[in-house]
């Protein structure tokens, strides 16, 4: 009876060290399957940050090239009213060019028609044909 149980505590202790081994090998392998699922999810959140930040800087340009949007609608009606400006202000100086030039050419003939008077009027153009044919 003594040796049927030492066999039997024989048996039990190799049935115990061998489950004993097999639950390190097993609880080394959940170790080592936690560790990958560690090393996934710590890249999935490096991905994710990485991804939060590209989009972060997406929206920034979007707001960006909007404000530039802006500015070049902004720019081009000011364009429009500078060029409308630019050709009224074309035809003022235009209109003042003419006027000074009808002036200058009226002073022009004046001066022409005043000194065509002062000759004619010393050489006798305004004198009545009477009195010259009296000379004679």
């Amino acid at each position: 009876a003594f040796c049927s149980l030492r066999s039997g505590c024989r048996t039990l202790r190799r049935a115990f060290q061998a489950y004993s081994c097999t639950c390190r090998q097993v609880h080394s392998a959940w170790l080592s399957e936690v560790s990958k699922m560690h090393e996934v999810l710590q890249k999935v959140e490096t991905v994710k940050l990485t991804m939060q930040d590209n989009i972060e800087q997406a929206l920034l340009n979007c707001t960006a090239l909007e404000d530039v949007e802006g500015k070049a609608a902004r720019l081009q009606e000011d364009s429009k009213v500078f060029k409308q400006n630019a050709n009224t202000l074309k035809r003022k100086q235009w209109y003042k060019l003419i006027k000074w030039q009808i002036l200058l050419v009226c002073l022009v003939l004046f001066l022409i028609g005043g000194l065509t008077l002062i000759i004619c009027a010393e050489t006798g153009a305004f004198e009545q044909d009477d009195d010259k044919s009296k000379n004679d």
